[in-house]
């Protein structure tokens, strides 16, 4: 049974003392060998250590065979925590002559502290013959290098050895403890191991023994709570806090764990399991920023553990980094089991980013009945429409008719299902509608798919219905109007907006509509008015503002004049400076052939949405139409990198490539894009690039 941690901390202690040391080196050139050694000797005795490997180094640099002096620098290093030092000079002592007696149990110390486990098996302990006490814990030391090694019958015997020893040394009893272990029974063993805590509760070895056999057993709260004991005892063992810190992560006392891992940090910053340490500590805070960038350091130190990416990927997440949460759960997705939450995370992510087929894919590893997010699967079905995934988006609205609990569920999949022309929708809306009779929303959907489907009677007898239960719900009188627009009834569609705007006289819906009506008796005058009635109170609408460019352009042109247009879309700004309405100026601005003022409206720190469609696409458009061939090709290139599966980016990319001739790259690019291929836009342009290379494919 293997009982050595296999992780270790990177021993990064070291002394700043080295330059000192050469330049006294050189100062001290009048001592004897004998009086470096006796001085430092003195130093040792004083507790200034460093000083005594100062001397002792000078003692060394003037007779390198000089055992005594390499004996004692050894010991101090053993002192220090410094055992790979250690291990170099008492080994070199124990060759050049000195005491074994006095190396052996120090040396035996060095290697096990080194995990130099093929150096202890074979550590002769014949000079200790003497001190039978001394001989049972190097003794010990070995046994645990045998078991390490698998070597069960040099094992056995050399318990045998150390049963055999006249002393009451506790490593004695520590020895018999591996009878019971190399018998498989690690309940026998925990039995003997807490008596003897009774007896001895501060070893070291003790400590470290019974900690590691409960972490073989997964009794991971006792085992923290012994590895707590050892740190008390032995707060300079860097690698068992390491373990310690981990231990205490596991079983939710992050706080304790904070303070532990902001040691070790300290000494070892550019640890890539103490950064993941770290990200797994802030996570569990919700400080999700500092845990994405301890996280992601650790990635970049060279950490391969996926439990480093899932925390990366799981922090950007919750702060609506959707680009990272894609790239670092992406990557480890294979090595999830189904059904984890990171795969609802990653498809989420990539729903944000518009890579729908890709969503779906891994939403098929979800089970219906333990994913419970039927809002999740919502958004998917209308994404894959959008991308024209509609054999994909049936597939799915299949499965969420199954988790169809509520009547916001019922109205989710009866939207889902007309938006694959499954009239079978209208009844699902029509349920939701029955069983919420006094939710607007859902009445207000049901009434678009009246419109949508062209079903006129239905939606005047909504409209009705609505208007007898909710008599002051200006929405009810919109509905009506709307269908009455419809139908060509202007008279009725007047009058029953006129009630709406009795009702809510500022409400800008009903006043849209009403300019929808005017613009369709072609009253563009006062369809402007009206707008800019709605503008005055909204100034960031979007729909009124584009209403009102549209509007403007319905004008002959001696009769409208210069558009305002742009100091609508200002005060929008001004009002609400969000994304969205820097998008709609660029794209206004876009329509009017003004490419360089639609970029920069667009190079604004407000309208940087990396995360939205209409930012890439707009900006790409006016890169292309300005003749900025190299800027468009490299923002489509970031635009992939960002969404490699882009159906827009690939598009954008291929428009550049065929302006610049490069119709082999636009081949490759199409080649590399499998799931877009079959795309019709995208198949046209295949044919033209092989076209002008002259392939016959």
């Amino acid at each position: 049974m293997l009982l050595h941690f296999g992780t270790r901390l990177s021993r990064t202690i070291r002394t700043f003392f080295i330059t000192t040391a050469c330049v006294l080196l050189i100062a001290c050139g009048g001592k004897s060998v004998q009086e470096h050694i006796a001085q430092a000797q003195q130093h040792i005795s004083s507790g200034d250590n460093n000083t005594a490997i100062i001397e002792l180094k000078s003692a060394i640099q003037t007779d390198p065979k000089n055992a005594e002096a390499r004996f004692l620098l050894g010991k101090i290093y053993m002192q220090t925590n410094e055992f790979a030092s250690a291990e170099k000079e008492l080994t070199r002592a124990r060759d050049l002559g000195y005491s074994a007696a006095e190396v052996i149990p120090l040396l035996s110390q060095a290697y096990q502290r080194n995990q130099t486990i093929v150096g202890l098996s074979t550590l002769d302990t014949s000079a200790l013959s003497n001190n039978a006490t001394a001989k049972a814990q190097v003794s010990f030391y070995k046994l645990q290098s045998l078991v390490e090694l698998e070597k069960k019958p040099e094992a056995y015997q050399l318990i045998d050895e150390i049963k055999a020893l006249d002393t009451d040394s506790i490593y004695q009893d520590l020895a018999l403890v591996y009878v019971t272990i190399l018998d498989n029974d690690e309940v026998g063993a925990e039995l003997q191991l807490q008596n003897i805590r009774k007896e001895a509760p501060t070893n070291r070895d003790l400590l470290d023994m019974l900690a590691r056999l409960y972490i073989v057993q997964n009794k991971r709260i006792e085992a923290a709570e012994v590895l707590g004991q050892y740190i008390k005892q032995f707060p300079d063992d860097l690698e068992k806090l390491f373990i310690y810190t981990g231990l205490l992560i596991e079983v939710g006392q992050t706080d304790e764990a904070q303070i532990h891992a902001d040691k070790l940090i300290k000494i070892s910053p550019n640890n890539p399991l103490l950064n993941q340490m770290q990200a797994v500590i802030l996570a569990s805070q919700d400080e999700y920023q500092g845990a994405f960038v301890a996280a992601e350091k650790s990635i970049n130190l060279g950490n391969s553990n996926p439990v480093a990416r899932l925390i990366a990927g799981y922090s950007a997440f919750k702060v609506n980094d959707f680009i990272n949460a894609n790239k670092h759960l992406s990557l480890i997705a294979a090595n999830l089991p189904d059904d984890h939450p990171g795969l609802k995370m990653l498809a989420a992510s990539q729903l944000e980013l518009g890579l729908s087929l890709q969503a779906s894919q891994v939403l098929s590893r979800v089970d219906e009945d333990s994913s419970n997010n039927p809002q999740l699967y919502s958004k998917l079905g209308y994404e894959l429409i959008q991308d024209g995934y509609i054999e994909e988006a049936k597939a799915l609205i299949a499965k969420t008719q199954n988790m169809t609990n509520t009547n916001q569920d019922l109205t989710r999949i009866g939207i889902l299902k007309l938006s694959v022309n499954d009239l079978e929708g209208i009844l699902d809306l029509e349920k939701a509608a029955k069983g919420a009779p006094d939710d607007v929303p859902t009445q207000v959907i049901l009434a678009t798919a009246y419109l949508a489907n062209r079903d006129y009677a239905k939606a005047l007898t909504l409209a009705q219905s609505w208007q007898k239960m909710m008599p002051d719900e200006p929405k009810a009188y919109v509905l009506e109007a709307e269908a009455a627009v419809a139908t060509s009834d202007y008279a009725r569609a007047q009058m029953a907006l006129e009630k709406a705007l009795q009702l809510a006289p500022d409400d800008p819906i009903p006043n849209m509509s009403l300019v929808r009506i005017l613009a369709r008796q072609k009253d563009y005058s006062a369809a402007i008015a009206r707008t800019k009635k709605v503008l005055a109170l909204k100034p960031a609408f979007e729909p009124a503002l584009m209403m009102y460019h549209v509007l403007h352009n319905q004008i002959d042109t001696e009769q409208k004049g210069p558009s305002d247009i742009v100091t609508y879309l200002d005060k929008a700004i001004a009002a609400e400076p969000s994304p969205a309405i820097y998008i709609l100026k660029a794209i206004i601005l876009n329509s009017e052939g003004q490419y360089d003022q639609a970029l920069n409206v667009l190079s604004q720190p407000n309208a940087i949405d990396l995360n939205s469609n209409g930012y890439w696409q707009t900006k790409g458009q006016a890169l292309v139409a300005s003749d900025k061939v190299n800027l468009a090709q490299e923002h489509y290139t970031q635009w992939l990198d960002a969404f490699p599966n882009s159906y827009d980016a690939v598009i954008g990319r291929l428009v550049v490539h065929d302006v610049k001739s490069e119709f082999a790259d636009g081949l490759a690019l199409i080649k590399s894009k499998p799931m877009l291929r079959e795309q019709l836009p995208i198949k046209i342009m295949e044919c033209q690039f092989l076209a002008q290379t002259n392939d016959t494919r």
